[in-house]
């Protein structure tokens, strides 16, 4: 690996590129781990607030000013313990996870769903991953 940190999310989800970040951070220690430009706004819906890092492809959702929820998109370049995620084909991705030994499920929606102790979601448009989201499962 580089000399870039790594961010963990719960333990078996990584990105690489931007630092150390855990589900549960403060919001002010989530915005020192992306200094730069960001927007806050309120997430529809759910009463919980939004920051969006502009440029890097990264929105981090927060309840009581801890963070609960992350949503990666391009330029970012999660991976699932060593699965690179977006801007692949879904069969592809599916394929080397589940050789992996993980178990993925695809829901009505066409969403697919990594099973594991976080929750983590691929968004598909034309067979290829566009979106990733990352979560604590227990958090229903």
């Amino acid at each position: 690996m580089s000399d870039e940190a790594r961010i963990v999310w719960t333990g078996d989800v990584s990105h690489d590129a931007f630092g150390s970040l855990t589900l549960g951070m403060s919001r002010e220690a989530v915005r020192e781990l992306f200094a730069g430009s960001f927007r806050t706004f309120a997430r529809g819906g759910y009463g919980l607030d939004l920051d969006q890092f502009l440029g890097r492809g990264i929105m981090v959702t927060f309840e009581d000013d801890r963070s609960v929820f992350v949503e990666l998109a391009s330029p970012s370049q999660p991976s699932y313990q060593g699965v690179e995620l977006l801007e692949r084909q879904v069969r592809d991705v599916v394929l080397d996870l589940t050789h992996q030994g993980h178990v993925v499920v695809q829901l009505d929606s066409g969403r697919y769903d990594i099973v594991g102790p976080s929750w983590v979601g691929l968004y598909v448009e034309f067979d290829v991953v566009k979106g990733v989201s990352f979560g604590d499962r227990s958090r229903g």
